[in-house]
């Protein structure tokens, strides 16, 4: 193939995780670029602003007055950000804060889990409660960014550290403004998009590249301008060769948007872009120009595929694509339900429990239950485990393979998406799913269908092929793909 492929995402969202997840699982050669990277990125996916933070730890690597000497190796917990004397830090399983006395003074964020109770962001207030400036903290720990705030609680600028403390880059959200000190000279950006560019460059970009992106904003803003920045156009030929038998620098269409999100009731102005494009490519064949690098979408949403189709989008350039999901594991159909709740408002329990004596029903929480719920426990087929640990919750992602998603309130562990991962099948009432996502719509019922929900349970559990073959429409309502279909997009043979 000879292409470098760069998948250049806004932000590193469950949608882009999934397209990382399914190129990756598609040995589709990619490396994922994040523009706002939050500190905690997975291992393989790389960052803007890491890099540039990184190239000035290789200068700094001896420095003996380190400021920031906060890396633990690991994320920090709640009760190690520092604070003054006598001030006391409180959290609960979603989130913290900091007080002086009756005054607060801090809330902080976590990220997820949320239950693990790791620092993401602490918000620092002033004595009215306004935010003033916020501490960014990483995976290992470290405090690698901070916000400043002005009087109404708008963002005046941000500020990225190297692990020794030293600003590195200064982002001004007044000007818009980027400077960035690498290898002790400034560079000065006036946008976003120019500062991935750079980084682009810095890392071997070549104009026959493909771009895969999943944003009508800053990414592809970038797949627009990286061929103005090299001097040349975008210019077709059906044949591939230079039909003046002069040579150029041309290129076709090789960037590829992944479309991700819902669709309005018109197609977003900078598709339109790319629609007219390709269109031209299509319609008018042998050498055009173009002002795109980008000819092809792929819809990673069934309703928003079917809106852009019905809006007029081009079904020759609009494919719809779905994921190659890592399953941890195959369903055994064995007759055990998983429940996880921080509520002891359970929908229909004692008539779901009462009505599949042969079902046994496990029930998580995070937290002590209630004695409404702890009184559950007197039927045969209930085991409650309030204040679960991480370790016995794994084993009942394990051991069930059902999963009922009938709690009110908020939804905890990710409980949905893992109970997917670990091919459960799930179902659950319209008034409390939490994760639509990955719920086939036939299997989500309202609250006076209670029946057929428990019906669903009954026939899966004592018909295997029943229990395959909702499993199977649980995948395709999460539009499951194949290696097979992503390494046809992007011309891989074998």
């Amino acid at each position: 193939m000879g292409k470098n492929i760069f998948f250049l995402c806004e932000t590193f969202s469950e949608e882009a995780r999934k397209l990382h997840e399914s190129l990756y699982n598609s040995k589709v050669p990619v490396r994922t670029i994040v523009i706002e990277d939050d500190g905690y990125l997975p291992e393989g996916v790389e960052s803007v602003l890491e890099y540039f933070l990184k190239k000035n730890n290789k200068d700094n690597k001896n420095n003996k007055n380190n400021k920031n000497k906060v890396s633990l190796d690991r994320p920090r917990f709640f009760n190690e950000i520092q604070v003054p004397d006598y001030w006391e830090i409180s959290a609960t399983n979603s989130n913290g804060a900091v007080h002086d006395k009756n005054k607060e003074r801090a809330r902080i964020y976590f990220t997820e889990p949320l239950n693990k109770r790791h620092v993401k962001i602490v918000d620092w207030v002033d004595e009215t409660g306004i935010v003033r400036y916020s501490d960014h903290y990483n995976s290992v720990g470290a405090l690698f960014a901070r916000t400043i705030f002005n009087n109404k609680g708008e963002k005046v600028d941000r500020s990225f550290f190297d692990i020794n403390g030293k600003e590195v880059i200064v982002e001004n959200y007044v000007t818009r403004d980027i400077l960035v000190d690498l290898n002790g000279k400034i560079h000065i950006f006036k946008s976003k998009t120019e500062l991935v560019c750079f980084f682009l460059r810095k890392n071997g970009f070549k104009p026959e590249d493909m771009i895969v992106f999943n944003s009508l904003s800053i990414p592809f803003f970038v797949s627009q301008r990286m061929n103005q920045l090299y001097g040349i156009s975008v210019v077709h030929a059906d044949d591939g060769d230079n039909v003046t038998g002069e040579k150029d620098n041309s290129y076709g269409q090789n960037d590829i948007l992944f479309w991700q999100e819902p669709t309005g009731d018109e197609i977003p102005g900078n598709m339109k872009i790319i629609y007219s494009g390709a269109q031209r490519k299509i319609n008018e064949g042998n050498r055009i120009g173009s002002d795109t690098r980008t000819g092809r979408i792929f819809v990673q949403n069934r309703e928003s595929y079917n809106k852009l189709i019905s809006l007029g989008g081009d079904p020759k350039i609009t494919k719809q694509l779905g994921y190659v999901y890592s399953y941890i594991r195959s369903n055994q159909g064995r007759k055990e339900v998983l429940i996880c709740t921080n509520s002891d408002q359970i929908e229909s329990l004692e008539y779901v429990v009462e009505t599949l004596p042969e079902i046994h029903f496990n029930i998580a929480a995070l937290t002590e239950m209630s004695s409404k719920l702890m009184s559950m426990s007197s039927h045969h087929n209930i085991t409650l485990f309030p204040g679960i640990k991480e370790k016995t919750l794994d084993s009942l992602f394990e051991k069930c393979d059902f999963y009922m998603d009938i709690n009110s309130g908020n939804e905890i562990v990710s409980a949905v998406k893992r109970a997917y991962y670990n091919n459960m099948l799930i179902t659950g009432f319209e008034e409390t799913v939490h994760n639509k996502e990955y719920i086939a719509s036939k299997h989500i019922y309202g609250k006076n269908q209670k029946d057929k929900l428990v019906g669903l349970i009954s026939s899966a559990a004592t018909d295997i092929e029943f229990l395959t073959a909702e499993l199977e429409i649980q995948r395709n309502y999460a539009l499951e793909s194949s290696p097979e279909m992503y390494r046809s997009v992007f011309n891989i043979k074998g």
